[in-house]
């Protein structure tokens, strides 16, 4: 008996279309779905916020949260590279412009992943450390890595010297 050609979800549960798993610990496109609608079910979302979705999509839904040019390098440097301060960050060698720090910096605060401390009352600083919902985005990232070492020339092949003692663990990828 054949299936329809067009049949949604049932498609996805068959992995009829997924050349490679999105998350290599993931075993199937169910567990895909149920693990970026647990993400986006986890963010904080509110019209007031300006923050909306486009769909109930959930991988719509995490590029709502994460899909811009900046925010997972700034969740990487905070995971892999034990960075926590603003100048940190700043140091990064994509060279993000402060305002777009900032901003991502909030927005990652107000959607869970990110968790801010004052670490000095005079002059006011904080610093900024992951929270169980930004750690979950180790395997995203890993997955990241790995696909970036396959596909795009010029990318490094070993985890650079300035990553934390954790990084290279938790960023370790096979091919």
């Amino acid at each position: 008996m054949t299936q329809p050609a067009n049949d949604g979800i049932a498609s996805l549960k068959r992995k009829e279309f997924f050349v490679h798993p999105l998350v290599s610990y993931l075993q199937n496109a169910s567990d895909i779905w149920t693990y970026y609608a647990d993400l986006l079910a986890r963010c904080k979302f509110s019209y007031t916020s300006g923050m909306s979705l486009r769909s109930k999509c959930p991988i719509a839904g995490a590029l709502d949260v994460l899909g811009d040019r900046w925010t997972l390098l700034v969740m990487r440097d905070v995971l892999l590279f034990d960075k926590r301060r603003f100048a940190d960050f700043l140091a990064s060698p994509e060279g993000i412009a402060t305002n777009v720090l900032a901003d991502r910096l909030e927005r990652l605060e107000r959607c869970g992943l990110l968790r801010r401390r004052q670490y000095l009352k005079r002059p006011q600083r904080e610093e900024y450390h992951p929270t169980a919902k930004g750690a979950d985005l180790i395997p995203v990232l890993r997955e990241l890595i790995r696909w970036g070492k396959r596909h795009v020339p010029g990318t490094a092949k070993r985890p650079p010297a300035s990553m934390n003692k954790r990084g290279p663990r938790l960023a370790h990828t096979t091919g």
